[in-house]
């Protein structure tokens, strides 16, 4: 008898146990979708978009001319290649976007003859007027200039290799064979853009920008002229940093989403529980309706809890400052770490977003 009271004391145990754990509100991480605005904002009657690629006279006779030689590669027209992934890394965002149609893509040749890190003048409306009616578009997007430099860091580092029974091992400097020096090479392209974005109704020029990338390529290996075989050419660089800096601009320009793990609160009373099943459906719409709702009727502690999650939904609506100030209530109402180091880790996002334009 006193074996079986034990074990019903157990249960019972273990019963409120589990009553009290399914009614605590704990932290639930969660993949999700924040939305990215544009850095401009376009009319609603802007639609369809033509974008070019102006080649200048010099960058042109690069197709002749640039030709360099590394790692015994020789290659040519790095810029206009470079520009033309540029315009492909733009069509990529563009298509993802959907927001605008294409309605044309154009490659150019001016007749300028200016460096390619400088803009040239701004085309005449004549000429955007031409190209926008041929491709019945809105607005035209113009890559005006591009061009890059190169760099390459050569380094060594001790690599330890697998021990080789066959061989008899010395534990002195001077006799190591446990240990490699390998030749390290660090390959950078940097590529600056120059966009610009007409509008031919209203005869303005809505963004003219710079955008500036980079990429590294790390090659290793035993001797410097193996590591030397091993770095691309400059051609299929480029082709890498251009895409890089096409994809920059379009996200200046264009709406998009960013895939990003977050943290919120779930469990608690039975409408906080069925707030976060919507959750996990992704159903956020009735989801905030709970959340709003248990507002009126939950403690402070609980409140803050709420407004972290709401604060989430504003987030990944691309409302950075609301969220901000929902986490501001939420602090006032209690003091909780975790809705500190989301609040400091939006701001450090948003700061981070705006150094770059």
């Amino acid at each position: 008898m006193g074996e079986k009271k034990g074990y019903k004391t157990v249960w019972v145990l273990l019963v409120i146990l589990t009553g009290v754990a399914s009614s605590c509100i704990s932290q639930r991480e969660i993949v999700v979708d924040l939305f990215q605005p544009p850095q401009i904002e376009f009319p609603d009657n802007i639609d369809t978009i033509t974008i070019l690629h102006r080649v200048s006279a010099n960058e042109r006779d690069y197709l002749l001319n640039d030709r360099t030689k590394l790692g015994g590669k020789m290659e040519q027209g790095v810029h206009i290649l470079a520009g033309e992934r540029a315009v492909f890394g733009f069509l990529n965002h563009l298509a993802d976007a959907d927001r605008f149609f294409l309605s044309g893509n154009i490659r150019w040749l001016d007749t300028i003859n200016l460096p390619v890190d400088t803009f040239p003048p701004p085309l005449s409306w004549d000429v955007v007027k031409k190209f926008c009616n041929e491709k019945a578009s809105d607005i035209l997007v113009t890559l005006e200039t591009i061009g890059y430099q190169t760099d390459i860091q050569y380094s060594e580092y001790r690599r330890r290799v697998s021990e080789n029974k066959n061989k008899v091992w010395s534990k002195t400097l001077l006799y190591n064979v446990q240990y490699q020096i390998m030749q390290k090479a660090d390959f950078t392209m940097a590529v600056r853009a120059g966009w610009r974005i007409y509008d031919p109704a209203g005869q303005r020029i809505l963004l003219e920008k710079w955008t500036n990338d980079s990429i590294v390529y790390e090659v290793d290996g035993q001797t410097r002229k193996i590591v030397e075989k091993k770095l691309p050419s400059i051609e299929s660089f480029a082709e890498r940093a251009g895409y890089v800096t096409g994809e920059h601009f379009a996200r200046l320009v264009l709406p998009s989403y960013k895939t990003v793990v977050r943290y919120y609160f779930g469990g608690g009373s039975d409408e906080f529980r069925e707030a976060t099943t919507l959750v996990k459906f992704r159903n956020w719409e009735d989801a905030v309706k709970l959340w709003k709702k248990l507002l009126h009727e939950a403690k402070p502690a609980t409140q803050a809890k709420l407004w972290y999650n709401l604060a989430l939904v504003a987030e990944m609506k691309g409302r950075p400052e609301e969220a901000l100030s929902m986490l501001a209530m939420a602090a006032n109402l209690h003091h909780n770490p975790e809705i500190t180091h989301y609040r400091d880790m939006i701001i450090n996002e948003w700061k981070m977003k705006r150094e770059a334009l």
